[in-house]
């Protein structure tokens, strides 16, 4: 695997991590440009670029404010009496049977275990835990070592099954749904696109690298 893609991918986990946060006038300011850096790294080379491409082209055109109302609307309180969660915790765990006190702490022993800084507070938020996973490709594109690059590769597919997957697709169905905002529905689209790339592609490139060379 080059660095390149590794790059690329920490890249597009970097950008759908912004794109759930609450939004922020240095990443509107930025989106659109974002494009050309993972074109650079060979964003076209793959199925989800166009899905990508149009998120961060209307994060870029997006009203810092109308976004922010739809953002909070979609997000926090709610459209027609139902919220978008974007916490494992809350789509996946049940609080009344332990299931979220188990979910929270199996995240912050993973995390620990990556050597990973999360915030506390949001350690099951979809921006955290994308972020997460861009950090885990940034150490990859970093290694030196077959081995550490194989073993991270392996953090990266088991985290993204038990956690990521599990519950962010759905979250950007609902997402494209739901979001009263163009760039928000695209920010969607690209989550569904790129995550499950990730399902598929993630297990050939551990694969790859796992085989001894001749």
């Amino acid at each position: 695997m080059s660095e390149e893609s590794l790059r690329l991918r920490q890249g597009i986990y970097r950008v759908l991590s912004a794109g759930f946060a609450p939004p922020s006038p240095a990443f509107l300011e930025v989106a659109a440009d974002a494009t050309t850096v993972l074109e650079e790294l060979g964003l076209y080379d793959y199925s989800y670029a166009p899905m990508v491409t149009d998120m961060l082209n209307e994060f870029g055109a997006a009203d810092a404010e109308e976004l922010s109302r739809s953002y909070e609307q979609l997000f926090e309180t709610g459209i027609a009496g139902e919220v978008c969660h974007p916490r494992e915790s809350i789509r996946l765990g049940n609080a009344r049977t332990g299931e979220t006190a188990v979910l929270l702490a199996d995240l912050r022993t993973t995390q620990e275990g990556f050597g990973l800084t999360v915030p506390p507070d949001r350690i099951d938020h979809a921006t955290t835990e994308l972020a997460s996973l861009a950090a885990l490709c940034g150490r990859a594109a970093d290694s030196t070592d077959d081995a550490e690059l194989l073993a991270l590769l392996g953090h990266q597919a088991d985290f993204a099954h038990d956690h990521v997957l599990r519950w962010m697709p759905d979250l950007g169905r609902q997402v494209v749904e739901s979001a009263p905002h163009p760039a928000l529905r695209a920010l969607g689209t690209a989550t569904v696109a790129f995550l499950e790339h990730e399902r598929q592609h993630l297990p050939i490139l551990i694969a790859e690298h796992s085989v001894a060379p001749p």
